[in-house]
């Protein structure tokens, strides 16, 4: 267990080999719960090598001065990435709501899905920009 927070890494070895190879974090939020995103490689047995880029956002609660990890969300694939990123950029561009949207219909919902598949497909991560939402009338 690690008490500071630069501290906590996710490289993983097992059998002389490293398993799990972080490779870059950044520190979301610090407190008694920490979140933070790491970026890292998996050895892949079959390649005897890494495979690609992966991501983890993992939750740490410090008690008696250590950190513990509590959850974590692995990204499964940089595709993946890019629609969470789309998605919250198109959240985040859009004004603050001060009340609780109406639940929207389900093909509203499959067309903003269709619309972060299109972006996604379509521009590489440093062209990336959010998929335009159309008005609701």
């Amino acid at each position: 267990m690690v008490s500071e927070i630069d501290d906590l890494n996710i490289d993983y070895e097992e059998d002389g080999v490293l398993v799990v190879k972080q490779l870059e974090k950044v520190v979301l939020t610090k407190g008694a719960w920490a979140t933070v995103i790491f970026k890292y490689k998996q050895w892949e047995r079959k390649l005897e090598g890494y495979g690609p880029d992966r991501f983890t956002i993992r939750r740490y609660r410090k008690r008696s001065g250590e950190y513990r990890q509590q959850s974590k969300f692995n990204i499964s694939s940089r595709d993946q990435a890019l629609k969470i990123i789309a998605a919250l950029q198109t959240w985040c561009d859009q004004p603050e709501q001060t009340e609780p949207p109406e639940q929207a219909e389900p093909h509203e919902q499959t067309e903003l899905s269709e619309q972060a598949e299109r972006h996604t497909q379509d521009e590489s991560p440093e062209q990336a920009k959010p998929p335009e939402q159309t008005e609701q009338s």
